[in-house]
């Protein structure tokens, strides 16, 4: 049976984005509502860990921009940085989800 973190990460290479991939595959077991509970938390979390929630800031690169979409081709960033962020923002939620089903 695959995990959820590789649930996550398929959805993510099948279009879409970051917190969708992440929220899409965890929202059915634990609630909608307490997944919204969770985003608060897991942003900070994930913060501390990458230094933004910030699109541009995680990349390196403004995608919106012809040069950024340029360098996020080139650099292979959804591949490489991308794919990860996806995966630690996974452990941080199944982190934060055992102390939140504990109390």
């Amino acid at each position: 049976m695959k995990s959820r973190i590789e649930t996550a990460v398929q959805r993510f290479g099948d279009g879409c984005n970051c917190a969708q991939s992440v929220f899409t595959t965890y929202a059915p077991r634990y609630g909608v509502g307490e997944s919204d509970a969770l985003v608060h938390g897991l942003g900070k979390h994930f913060a501390s860990l990458h230094g933004s929630l910030l699109y541009r800031r995680l990349l390196g690169c403004d995608s919106n921009s012809d040069e950024g979409k340029m360098q996020f081709k080139k650099q292979k960033l959804r591949n490489t940085k991308c794919v990860g962020c996806v995966r630690d923002a996974c452990r941080l939620l199944e982190e934060m989800l055992p102390a939140r089903m504990a109390g």
